[in-house]
């Protein structure tokens, strides 16, 4: 896939997770250009999300989790997934805990960084 589909599903991914929280009484700020390992603080009177949205095409239940998306789901209680199904057509909202995405996905790393070793002198 290219980068202008990955764009376009992203976006509608985003908007589909607004609406979702929106709807539901929340309030939602963008956090997505602030590198915080979230993309959106929902607020609903004292409760508070940092939500991850992820979008995909279809209904396969596959997605990217950065690194740094990572280790924010395993330090923050407050982190969920906002998995946009089908976010081009007719998109739908499934939101994962982190002990959900432990329990239900298996995660493969896809990448390694890769640097020179220190010697020890």
């Amino acid at each position: 896939m290219n980068y202008w589909v990955n764009s376009r599903i992203e976006r509608a991914a985003i908007g589909a997770a607004r609406r979702y929280f929106s709807s539901r009484g929340w309030s939602v700020k963008s956090r997505e250009k602030e590198n915080r390992g979230f993309d959106l603080e929902c607020q609903q009177g004292t409760r508070r999300l940092h939500v991850e949205v992820k979008g995909i095409r279809g209904n396969a239940l596959c997605f990217i989790l950065t690194a740094g998306e990572q280790r924010c789901s395993l330090s923050d209680p407050r982190f969920r997934v906002a998995l946009v199904v089908d976010a081009m057509t007719k998109p739908w909202v499934r939101l994962f805990t982190t002990k959900k995405l432990v329990r239900g996905f298996e995660m493969k790393p896809l990448a390694y960084k890769v640097t020179p070793v220190r010697s020890k002198r």
